[in-house]
């Protein structure tokens, strides 16, 4: 299972999500940015996967 954390006390409470690969890790936090980040892009979304995801 991946692991990664969003925070942004502007925005909404902390967000903790989970997925059992980094692509579908991904996808769940690009359907969270559609509602909360529509600055972020994809490829940014998948550098903080990559940088920042972590095995739970």
């Amino acid at each position: 299972m991946r692991a990664l954390d969003c925070r942004d006390p502007d925005a909404h409470d902390d967000i903790h999500f989970t997925a059992d690969n980094d692509q579908d890790l991904v996808t769940k936090i690009q359907h969270h940015r559609d509602e909360y980040h529509r600055d972020i892009t994809d490829e940014q979304i998948r550098e903080m996967v990559t940088s920042g995801a972590y095995d739970e």
